[in-house]
């Protein structure tokens, strides 16, 4: 797939959005005409959101991790939605810009993936069509591209995983956490810089 839809092109898109995303955040402090309760609220659900996309994001690598060009996964979280990878780098994304506490951000990130994501999927699915023919087109036919349904979940008796895959896999899937931990660690450095007395 050489798009502006394709892995490495994709990759550096997203680089460039979250170098925006973190300078955002960093050069403007959250809305302050919100009420702090609702603002602490939105935090949790946002670091709620941070641990399912993590958790998520490796559950699809344990999965897919090695495969993803050799073999069509249909089981697991592949069973039930056919793109579980980006929907829990969605949830992720909205988590980030929740976690925050800029709401602005989070929609214009869930504007943005909008926009974007449906292209790859469906260059994806060309692909995917392409290489394994009538048992990718029974795969559409039987799995929702986005929305999951929990009703066909299947598991596999056996699974093989690369572990360097799902290691590779884990290390991406903790930018999430991580993001959480540089942002919380900011706000303390910010109240420190605004309260001399607390140094």
């Amino acid at each position: 797939m050489n798009s502006i839809f394709s892995s490495q092109i994709r990759t550096t898109i997203h680089r460039i959005v979250l170098v925006m995303f973190a300078s955002y955040v960093l050069l403007n402090l959250p809305p302050k005409h919100l009420p702090p309760l609702l603002l602490d609220i939105v935090e949790n659900i946002g670091l709620a959101l941070l641990i399912v996309a993590t958790l998520g994001r490796v559950w699809c690598t344990i999965y897919v991790g090695g495969w993803k060009n050799n073999t069509l996964v249909t089981e697991g979280p592949y069973s039930v939605s056919r793109n579980p990878l980006y929907l829990f780098s969605f949830i992720g994304g909205v988590g980030l810009g929740m976690v925050t506490k800029h709401l602005l951000l989070t929609g214009v990130f869930a504007v943005l993936f909008a926009l974007y994501y449906p292209f790859v999927v469906r260059e994806e699915e060309k692909y995917l069509a392409s290489r394994f023919g009538a048992e990718y087109r029974d795969y559409i036919a039987r799995t929702p591209r986005w929305i999951p349904n929990f009703r066909l979940f299947t598991v596999p008796k056996e699974l093989t995983i690369s572990p360097r895959h799902v290691h590779r896999g884990l290390l991406e899937a903790m930018w999430f956490l991580w993001f959480y931990l540089l942002w919380k660690m900011l706000e303390v450095v910010r109240l420190l810089l605004g309260n001399p007395e607390n140094l």
